[in-house]
């Protein structure tokens, strides 16, 4: 092998290695984010629907809408996750139990 081939080589494994630790912090820091809870990018604030409606990019039908859902949410203290959270626990509460041997016997009566 040439030199100038070895350098090839060696700059292109520096370069690849490169990317993968830059890819590598970003998953970690996604994944701290997410932990953290500080990964909120679906919820508006209402400074931002006002500002939103301001710049025209809503309008105010489409504002006053987006306005009620927040504050439905601020005043059952949930968020879209802990939504769906609850929508997990109803279904299961509302379950049936088909397995009769978990049941108590039936009375009769004479």
């Amino acid at each position: 092998m040439s030199g100038t081939s070895v350098l090839f080589w060696f700059l292109l494994s520096l370069a690849v290695i490169g990317v993968g630790v830059v890819l590598i912090a970003l998953a970690r820091r996604s994944v701290r984010k997410r932990l953290r809870g500080e990964e909120h990018t679906d919820i508006f604030t209402m400074q931002d629907l006002r500002e939103m409606r301001d710049a025209g990019q809503i309008n105010q039908v489409e504002f006053e809408a987006m306005r009620a859902a927040i504050i439905a949410q601020v005043s059952a203290g949930s968020t879209p996750e802990t939504q769906s959270n609850a929508r997990t626990t109803d279904t299961s509460l509302t379950e049936t139990n088909d397995d009769p041997s978990d049941s108590p016997p039936n009375k009769t009566t004479d």
